[in-house]
């Protein structure tokens, strides 16, 4: 994870304010949306091995305290996913989220 955000903040987003939507910053966009979308299976799969983070009843204290923090992880990351890609690919309408993802 730190890599891709590390990635973002050092070459997209300075691309971004730099250039515009050039075909440059199209493919690193198009890079970043895949990463989310696999980060977004990965959340998928670990939702499902935790029952949606159900603690069960037998759990001890390091177990619930685990389920807690990757519970908060989830939420972090999708919410900066979904802003994310709000930015980097607007509704086909706006002219800027076409020109990034080349339509």
């Amino acid at each position: 994870i730190e890599p891709h955000m590390v990635h973002e903040e050092t070459v997209l987003f300075p691309m971004l304010l730099a250039e515009g939507a050039g075909s440059v910053v199209t493919r690193e966009a198009r890079v970043m949306m895949g990463a989310h979308d696999e980060l977004m299976a990965f959340l998928t799969r670990i939702r499902a091995l935790t029952d949606r983070y159900r603690v069960p009843q037998s759990a001890g204290a390091t177990y619930r305290a685990f389920l807690r923090e990757i519970q908060g992880l989830d939420v972090d990351l999708s919410r900066h996913e979904q802003l994310e890609n709000e930015m980097l690919a607007p509704r086909p309408s706006g002219a800027r989220g076409r020109a990034l993802m080349g339509t």
